[in-house]
């Protein structure tokens, strides 16, 4: 959801037209770096709360990288609007930054996703549908890791068209819906959609793990 707001900041600079040469696409590109910095202290508060991470060192290279990418496309925007070259520029370094960024955030969520679904793979006391939801948090961190090195490939303003289809953003928009609908089965999964995969599951008499015990459990407490 976060590359979307890019490609919605640059559908509204050609919509909409601002006093003097400002571009407004510069809003949306930093609401991606303040929401993939919340992004960091999910993994965080999710995967590894009380316990040793990489935690710090991730954030000191994402907030040094997203105050690099904010003063870009701030001063993109606001001193140089729609002045192409500069832009074009601007929004290149921009792409490149910020997709090794996201590979590197995103490629931790994958370690940790990985190390969970290993330590409840085999517990019978653990119900099918929370492991699906590693499987599915695994699926989708690879697919947003292929987004992220989309962006360093073919960073914005350098789409690759052919026969008047930018194919690079069509593939980015396919990989963005595929991500977000992995995000929302995995951490909003319906009541019905659980049923189903629990559908074979067959209760122990051992006590079965309620979801806050596992992730207690995941985290060493």
């Amino acid at each position: 959801m976060l590359f979307s707001l890019a490609f919605i900041g640059i559908i509204m600079d050609d919509a909409i037209t601002l006093p003097g040469n400002i571009s407004m696409s510069f809003l949306f590109f930093d609401f991606m770096i303040i929401g993939t910095f919340f992004f960091i202290l999910f993994i965080e508060g999710t995967f590894y709360k009380g316990r040793k991470s990489v935690y710090k060192t991730v954030m000191i290279i994402y907030v040094s990288g997203g105050i690099t990418c904010g003063i870009l496309t701030t001063i993109s925007g606001l001193i140089f609007g729609y002045d192409l070259p500069i832009r074009v520029f601007m929004y290149q370094i921009y792409g490149v930054i910020f997709g090794i960024l996201v590979v590197l955030i995103v490629s931790w969520l994958l370690i940790a996703a990985v190390e969970a679904y290993k330590q409840i793979k085999e517990d019978s006391n653990v119900e099918p549908w929370i492991k699906m939801r590693y499987k599915i948090t695994i699926v989708y961190a690879i697919n947003t890791i292929i987004i992220g090195a989309l962006f360093v490939i073919n960073p914005f303003d350098t789409i690759t068209v052919i026969g008047g289809v930018e194919l690079t953003l069509l593939l980015i928009n396919l990989l963005e819906f595929i991500q977000i609908f992995g995000e929302f089965i995995a951490w909003y999964m319906p009541g019905r959609l659980k049923r189903y995969f629990n559908r074979k599951y067959i209760v122990e008499e051992t006590e079965e793990l309620s979801e806050e015990e596992i992730i207690k459990q995941l985290r060493g407490e």
